[in-house]
């Protein structure tokens, strides 16, 4: 019974690291061993799981069923061993999170540490990229996600706190070719674009006169905010971010609030799990850290902010 659940593992990480490499390196083994214990229960079932080329995997139509039955046998798995540990009174076991990239290396990972130090026997595995993950076929335990508020995506939702965001620009660039007074001069003014969505929809506002699109032409596009904050402050556009982002930056003077009274869309910042993954002893106790560590949005403190519209 070991060897099966040692193969069925073994399957697991690799259909959900997309490759034998990246799961021999998640799991610290050799790649070959690892493609044994693929190999052998692929002969045990009388069934190939995997297609296998010189530059990737895919999962056949029995590697897809196959996998959803294992992956939730480990976490059952998983989970009656962490319960039976918390038993002791300590946690312990693995968490995987993933995080954006900028929020997870200024906030997340630090949060992570003071986590780490109250229970050493727990290890995280941290991922920090802007990319939205899948976080079932990630082999995710929960993940941070932000944006606009979220219809049913079929994951298990936590709010953590609300996201404010700002339109910005260096002093030197606005002192040179005027401050917007009005939305339509946004209209005049190059702008720095977040790759990851639509430009429409970040510089998009409500008015009186209902939901409208402003932005002048599109000067520097880039899927990471503080590279867009960087380049605003270097002078190259107006960027609309949220406060975590360029809140250092206004301090420093480096940049300007822009229209301060307009009101701009609302986002949240959420904790999401996959179903099932919410009742991991070891991983609530870090949801209820990460919200702890973010209630009140501290990134918001000690930043010149004008009253929410």
């Amino acid at each position: 019974m070991t060897d099966r659940l040692d193969d069925m593992a073994a399957f697991a990480a690799v259909a959900q690291a997309g490759g034998f490499t990246a799961a021999a390196l998640r799991l610290d083994m050799s790649k070959s061993r690892l493609s044994r214990q693929v190999s052998a229960l692929e002969a045990r079932l009388g069934v190939r799981l995997l297609h296998r080329t010189t530059r990737a995997i895919a999962l056949t139509d029995a590697g897809t069923a196959y996998l959803a039955h294992a992956a939730r046998l480990l976490e059952d798995l998983a989970e009656a061993e962490d319960a039976v540990r918390s038993l002791g009174g300590a946690l312990a076991g693995t968490i995987r999170i993933a995080a954006p990239l900028t929020f997870g290396v200024d906030h997340v990972a630090p949060a992570l540490l003071r986590f780490m130090a109250a229970h050493p026997a727990v290890l995280v595995d941290a991922s920090f990229d802007d990319r939205r993950v899948d976080l079932v076929a990630g082999g995710f335990d929960l993940a941070i996600r932000m944006g606009p508020r979220m219809v049913d995506s079929g994951l298990v939702v936590r709010t953590l706190a609300d996201l404010r965001s700002v339109i910005v620009g260096s002093p030197v660039l606005l002192d040179s070719i005027g401050r917007p007074q009005r939305l339509d001069d946004l209209a005049h003014f190059p702008c720095l674009v977040y790759a990851n969505r639509p430009a429409d929809d970040q510089w998009r506002f409500d008015t009186s006169d209902g939901t409208r699109v402003v932005r002048g032409p599109e000067r520097l596009r880039a899927d990471n905010g503080m590279v867009l904050a960087e380049a605003a402050a270097a002078g190259f556009g107006l960027a609309l971010l949220p406060i975590f982002i360029v809140g250092p930056l206004i301090c420093a003077g480096q940049l300007e609030i822009i229209l301060p009274d307009q009101a701009l869309p609302r986002g949240e910042m959420r904790l999401v799990y996959p179903p099932g993954r919410q009742r991991s002893t070891k991983v609530r106790a870090l949801a209820d850290h990460l919200a702890e560590a973010f209630r009140g949005a501290p990134w918001e403190r000690d930043i010149p902010l004008p009253a929410y519209p």
